[in-house]
């Protein structure tokens, strides 16, 4: 009897197992694939914008001594930014316009 409920039992889990896993592989892994690949698309395209912006900044600056001091801290804005961009990206929070 014991032996009967345990296969019962191994049966059931080995069902519930498969299930779960059947519907990780059909719906939780392509939305999941999906968000993955939007995310990096819209942070390549912010990281893009962002170069361009800090080179053509840096090389308009570089004038002298105080534009260097800007510059840098134009570039080191432009970091922070880009870095809080990327894990809004990341984690699903809205984009901020600019």
């Amino acid at each position: 009897m014991f032996l009967l409920l345990l296969g019962a039992a191994l049966l059931s889990s080995a069902f519930t197992g498969l299930a779960l896993w059947l519907y990780y592989q059909r719906v939780v892994a392509p939305r999941l694939e999906k968000r993955i690949e939007e995310a990096l698309e819209a942070l390549g395209e912010e990281v893009g914008k962002q170069v361009r912006a800090g080179v053509v900044d840096g090389v308009t600056d570089l004038a002298g001594s105080e534009h260097l001091i800007r510059t840098t801290g134009k570039v080191a804005s432009s970091g922070a930014a880009l870095v809080d961009e990327g894990l809004n990206v990341l984690l699903g929070r809205p984009r901020r316009k600019r």
